[in-house]
Order: structure tokens, then sequence, then C-alpha cells
């Protein structure tokens, strides 16, 4: 469902229908409602990891404008400005340097995480932006590992109430 641009009624001029009345009222309320974002996640290690291969997401958590279906690419169906946040960490068995999180818009490099120096092999960077997208445009992430061997993307948490798991969201803002 997209966003209808609201209708300026003039006086005596616009029978209220209930068309009308849908498309301007309910279906843009439950467009502000629910707007436009995906969550896709890992569920299980990927091993090997090669630095800087696109994710490949493996479940979503939710995805209200069918943006994600299968594999490492985001598409944006609804125009606007969108935040962006990945979060991503090597698995317990790599051993390396430093990581870093990288966000991609149609291939170009747009968001960052300077690289973290970790002081163990659990260490985790995020990377968070904000962008306007058009309809079509596409989003990929990739993370750089340094130093070390073994490189494997977390996808199990420690534990049933850990949140260290590698996913990715994608949330509407606003048309800009």
């Amino acid at each position: 469902m997209a966003w209808t641009t609201p209708q300026t009624v003039v006086a005596d001029s616009t029978e209220l229908t209930a068309a009308l009345w849908n498309e301007q009222v309910r279906d843009n309320t439950n467009f502000l409602y629910t707007p436009p974002m995906v969550a896709v996640r890992l569920t299980s290690d990927v091993n090997p990891y090669t630095s800087l291969t696109d994710i490949s997401w493996q479940a979503e958590d939710y995805d209200t404008d069918n943006m994600w279906s299968s594999g490492a690419t985001i598409t944006i169906n609804t125009s606007g400005v969108y935040v962006m946040s990945l979060t991503a960490g090597p698995s317990a068995t790599a051993t390396l340097n430093r990581v870093g999180a990288i966000i991609f818009v149609n291939g170009g490099r747009k968001f960052y995480q300077d690289y973290v120096a970790l002081t163990s092999t659990r260490g985790y960077c995020s990377v968070y932006g904000v962008y306007k997208m058009s309809a079509g445009d596409t989003i990929t992430t990739q993370l750089e590992f340094f130093g070390g061997s073994n490189y494997r993307l977390e996808g199990q948490p420690l534990a049933s109430d850990d949140n260290t798991v590698t996913k990715f969201s994608v949330a509407w803002l606003g048309s800009g």
C-alpha cells in the first residue's frame, strides 16, 4: 500500500464517498501506522566468509513492503528517507585484529563504521545512516576483516537472551 497525496477539499465541490474516505483517510492512516520497513538477520554462522563479500541474509523478522525475499539485496519499493542499521561481527571461532561494517546503496559505499580494534573475537561493530532513496534502489551490506584467520560471520547468539547476531534493518522515515 502506498501513500496517496490527500486532496484539497473545497466547500460544496467534493462529495464524500466511501471510496474517497478509504483512499484519503483509511489507507493513508494505515500507511503511517505500518510504514515500509524490513529487518533481516543470520540464523547460523556463515563459514567461510570472504572479507568484502555481500552478506546473504537467512531470515526476516518483518517486511512490510516486500523489500527482501532471499539473498543479499534489499530493494526499496517506496521512495522516501530511510534509516539503515547494520550490526555485524565475527563468530567466536574467528581470529582477527579489526573489523568494519559497510552499507552500500546501488553498489556505492554510503556508510561505514571505522574499523574497530578488537580486544576479543566477540567484537561487534554497528553502522547507521539516513539516506534518501528512490523506488528500485538497492542496498547490500558487507563486513571487512583485518588480520587473523577463520573468518566467520556470527549467526547464533551466545545465549537465548543475547542479541549478538548479525542483522540489518531499514525503516522509512518520511517522504523527504
